[in-house]
């Protein structure tokens, strides 16, 4: 059993039918306590995107955590500057009309939220780190352009190594052929004996 203690229960409310069907536990509510029962495993699951879905992600992202691919980490801008204007530290992580946090969830394959001096990221096990340092650059002071091109460079770096990932396996699918075809043609011949 876990019980956490949340700002707001409403919308874990409204959908609590679901989040427990998909998240295979059962909740019970005590004010803005909540108390989660089911298999310990499920229950670390059910935690972590109750958690996510506090902070202000759609329910439907929160409950991809039920993949073990991804992760969900929740970062104190207090920790990451030593600035007293957090409001200003804030506005340079969203950017004008939010460009600057679309990009960065864009180009680090990862989905960031912003809910009062906590940041969440939502993101597959190879991205997180990605969209965490990101983070954590423009929130110390880094110019975005500095970081875009950072992110730029790791998708390159990345498609690259999808790319030889892809032609070792076409290498090794025409070797599977060859082989294939060398067998059935020793079937044939053993086959005429």
């Amino acid at each position: 059993m876990r019980v956490l203690r949340l700002e707001g229960t409403e919308r874990i409310r409204r959908n609590i039918k679901e989040i427990e069907r998909k998240l295979n536990v059962k909740i019970n509510f005590n004010g803005k306590t909540i108390q989660i029962l089911g298999d310990p495993i499920d229950e670390e699951v059910a935690d972590r995107a109750i958690e996510a879905i506090d902070m202000g992600f759609p329910i439907q992202e929160a409950l991809i955590l039920r993949d073990d691919d991804f992760v969900f980490n929740k970062l104190n801008i207090k920790d990451l500057t030593r600035r007293h204007d957090l409001e200003r530290v804030r506005a340079r992580l969203i950017g004008t009309k939010g460009k600057t946090l679309r990009t960065l969830e864009d180009m680090s394959h990862c989905s960031i939220v912003l809910h009062g001096n906590f940041i969440g990221i939502i993101g597959r096990n190879e991205d997180i780190l990605a969209g965490i340092n990101c983070v954590k650059n423009v929130v110390s002071g880094l110019k975005e352009s500095s970081v875009f091109s950072m992110l730029d460079r790791r998708a390159i770096t990345r498609a690259a190594e999808i790319s030889q990932i892809k032609e070792e396996a076409l290498e090794l699918e025409e070797e599977r052929r060859k082989k294939k075809k060398e067998f059935e043609k020793e079937r044939k011949v053993k086959g005429k004996k």
